[in-house]
């Protein structure tokens, strides 16, 4: 039976107190917190969607200026906000060394000068060419159900609360990125569900959304590509799904496909994140060497 509307807001709420409350978050306190109350987060992710234009610095002196604040946890609740507005690490670039590149992605960051919806493009670029839903996709389907790629390529799958890291392969681990909250993705369409699909960056956050080309590729490929649930017959990709979220805590509401929240057009095309769906359906045709025979769930 679908989920109700209760469990998809539980779910919710329960990812909203994984970013906010941390269990790494229980060391002492030595500094002023950056903010207090959750109604200061709220008023952080107001602000954004009031002036998406506005810097990250502009920002910090607006919502982060009071109080004696380190610059480290300035930084850290400029994250947070982020994170619980649009599910993105604006500051995902300063995890990894200078020049870091990972399958042709390099890990973006919210600069100090620079527009937030302007950041938001460059963290999730549109690819070059876009790839027809209804032609170029037949292929994806039927090759990249991921219980296939787990059993014949020994591709594993791990959860990202990061958007930006969909479908991102790492060749070192054979590990896969899957943005898996499809309860927030399907709550953000449905605020746009009114909304032109190509609605921009910059009008997006205005409703406090991520643009809807994106949500619907990333919940499409979700139901669509790797764990067509609702489709698949043999009942191998709710199998495995099921493994993913018993074990690594993908969320719970992903087993139920329930559609897009909003019609897809016939001439649908993925703008984001085509790229990283032939990468994927390269290792299929032309399969890396593969050292270790190890069981990879």
């Amino acid at each position: 039976m679908p989920y109700s509307e209760d469990q998809r807001n539980l779910a919710i709420i329960s990812l909203y107190t994984s970013i906010t409350c941390p269990s790494s978050s229980a060391s002492i306190q030595i500094d002023n917190p950056a903010f207090n109350t959750h109604t200061d987060i709220v008023g952080g992710v107001k602000e954004l969607q009031l002036d998406p234009r506005i810097t990250r610095e502009e920002f910090l002196s607006v919502k982060l200026s009071q109080g004696n604040v380190s610059v480290r946890d300035k930084d850290d609740a400029t994250r947070t906000i982020v994170r619980v507005a649009l599910m993105l690490d604006c500051s995902m670039k300063d995890k990894y060394s200078e020049g870091f590149e990972i399958s042709g992605y390099t890990p973006a960051r919210w600069e100090p000068d620079e527009p937030f919806d302007s950041s938001l493009q460059r963290a999730v670029p549109k690819t070059f060419k876009p790839y027809n839903r209804a032609s170029e996709f037949e292929v994806f389907k039927k090759e990249l159900k991921a219980w296939k790629l787990k059993k014949r390529h020994n591709l594993r799958f791990r959860p990202t609360d990061n958007i930006m890291e969909h479908l991102l392969y790492d060749p070192q681990s054979r590990t896969v990125k899957v943005f898996h909250h499809t309860s927030y993705l399907k709550a953000h369409l449905a605020r746009s569900a009114q909304q032109p699909i190509d609605m921009d960056a910059h009008s997006s956050l205005k409703l406090g959304t991520l643009p809807p080309q994106l949500l619907l590729e990333t919940l499409d490929s979700f139901h669509y590509i790797l764990f067509p649930v609702s489709l698949d017959r043999s009942g191998k990709s709710q199998k495995l799904l099921n493994k993913l979220i018993s074990e690594y805590d993908f969320d719970p509401n992903s087993k139920w496909d329930e559609g897009h929240i909003r019609p897809l057009p016939e001439d649908f095309a993925y703008h984001y994140w085509g790229d990283r769906l032939a990468q994927l359906h390269a290792i299929v045709k032309n399969p890396p060497p593969n050292k270790w025979r190890d069981v990879l769930v």
